[in-house]
């Protein structure tokens, strides 16, 4: 069977001029353009500071420490789980605040907002699994506990969606597109512990979870933020296309196609990593793809406009399968990337890195933090802080191809440039052959990843071409760089020019 959400539906073209007008009215000092056709637009002022969506998942007790260096990162959002089972592990016991109480202090006293995680069912509530007789934390709960998992839920909405901590998104389970074990034989996977375990057996089951979980929250906080999921919605348990990973492929279209399960939410959890990447190429480079290709499917079901929140991105920096690609410096060069593709298409919800700090037990596995475990910064670390500090407040207004024409380029380039309150810059880099691209002007800063500057003249070192001829020609490769200046400004108001 070919599920809906395997179709070939394909992303129009991103539409530009709400934020390329603003920009040029700022650059050309308040001219005012007017296009002919339905209605006159005309430009009012650069584009507001956009709030600062930066955010990263902390997997243990938010610590002074973490606050120290989230702070230096400029992170204003953490993503973190909320247990039913550590806050009731009995029935009708008093809930255990003190468990979750520091985190949420420590948040709320630093200006950061939460994305919490609702997940693991107390053993009393938990409904066994069909296939063994197992009751999970990760699943559903038992129809008789129904109630008091929605008393529960009512109760911490009650004390954390109220000052001083404030929470307004709440997310149900952690990827429960999740196949427990027991219900895929052929994978080439182990158990795993990831939060949910709905998928395959218990799709039904999420959409009931969701609907309740939906139903307690609105009750007491009726602006809450609800998300479905986060979804892995990759690696896929697919034994008869050759697929043995751990995920069920056909729970997005039964879930929220057939099951209408967004209409117990207000967002769409999605997560996404480059391993799985070239799956989504079709639609888009890396992140970008996958986003456009789920945003299709919304719309195909009704969902048009429905926020899709990234609440899991990020790279390891070791993986012992495939260590040549997955080295500290790869997952450096992957973190500026990462911001200029989502906020492109994503730009006005929270971006969560995966995560800020390695376990201990993942040294040998695959370690995503920007800390290693003992709370060494990694290179990532270095380049996240650095792109924060350009991306915390900036508004993409165009690709690279917007400023020049890459046919014939080896390999392609691939590049953003945003706005923000000191002017325009693009992020820019090759994915295969380094190229050239051409600035007018004299005089052109380029920084790479971990904010290291070059002042480029036009004639002098760093001018690809070696002359003074009124422009720089500037050398891009594999690592992505930043640049700022006049001749950006001026490329931007000219007309496209080739790529050499």
């Amino acid at each position: 069977m070919t599920p809906q959400s395997m179709l070939p539906h394909r992303p129009e073209r991103v539409q530009l001029f709400g934020y390329l007008i603003p920009l040029l009215w700022a650059l050309l000092g308040g001219i005012t353009f007017t296009f002919m056709g339905d209605k006159d637009v005309q430009a009012q002022a650069p584009p507001p500071a956009r709030d600062n969506l930066l955010g990263i998942h902390v997997n243990d007790t938010v610590t002074p420490a973490h606050i120290e260096m989230l702070d230096a990162l400029g992170v204003r959002w953490v993503r973190l789980v909320l247990s039913w089972a550590q806050l009731e592990p009995t029935a009708g016991t008093a809930y255990r605040w003190e468990v979750y109480d520091p985190s949420l202090s420590a948040l709320a006293q630093a200006g950061i907002r939460p994305v919490v995680i609702i997940t693991d069912i107390p053993p009393w509530a938990a409904q066994p699994h069909p296939q063994d007789g197992t009751p999970r934390a990760c699943g559903p709960v038992r129809p008789e506990a129904e109630g008091a998992f929605q008393a529960f839920l009512r109760a911490v909405v009650q004390r954390y969606g109220a000052p001083p901590y404030n929470v307004s998104y709440w997310e149900i389970s952690n990827e429960p597109d999740y196949i427990p074990a027991v219900a895929r034989p052929q994978s080439s996977v182990g158990e795993i512990s990831l939060g949910g375990c709905f998928g395959l057996t218990w799709r039904d089951a999420y959409a009931r979870h969701l609907q309740l979980a939906y139903e307690a929250i609105k009750d007491v906080q009726p602006e809450a933020t609800v998300i479905l999921g986060g979804l892995a919605y990759d690696f896929f348990y697919w034994p008869d296309r050759g697929e043995r990973g751990v995920f069920d492929p056909l729970f997005l279209d039964i879930v929220v196609g057939q099951r209408q399960a967004l209409r117990s939410a207000d967002a769409l959890g999605l997560h996404a990593y480059p391993e799985w990447a070239e799956r989504w190429a079709p639609w888009g480079p890396d992140i970008q793809g996958k986003v456009n290709y789920v945003r299709a499917q919304l719309d195909a079901w009704g969902y048009s406009g429905t926020p899709i929140v990234l609440t899991e991105v990020g790279r390891p920096s070791t993986a012992p399968d495939n260590p040549e690609q997955y080295t500290p410096l790869e997952q450096a060069l992957y973190v500026p990337k990462t911001f200029a593709r989502v906020f492109a298409v994503i730009p006005d919800q929270p971006l969560i890195w995966y995560n800020l700090q390695d376990l201990p037990d993942e040294v040998d596995q695959a370690a995503f933090g920007l800390l290693a475990a003992d709370g060494t910064p990694k290179p990532a670390f270095t380049a996240y802080r650095f792109a924060a500090q350009q991306f915390q407040t900036a508004r993409f207004v165009m690709t690279v191809q917007d400023l020049f024409s890459t046919e014939g380029v080896p390999g392609g380039v691939e590049g953003y440039v945003y706005t923000d309150q000191e002017g325009p810059f693009l992020l820019v880099w090759t994915t295969e052959a380094t190229t050239t691209l051409r600035f007018p002007g004299p005089d052109l800063t380029v920084w790479d990843i971990f904010g290291n500057p070059t002042t480029l003249v036009d004639g002098g070192p760093g001018d690809a071409d070696g002359t003074r001829d009124g422009g720089i020609a500037l050398s891009v490769g594999y690592r992505p760089i930043y640049i700022r200046g006049q001749g950006l400004t001026s490329r931007i108001t000219q007309s496209p020019v080739l790529v050499t």
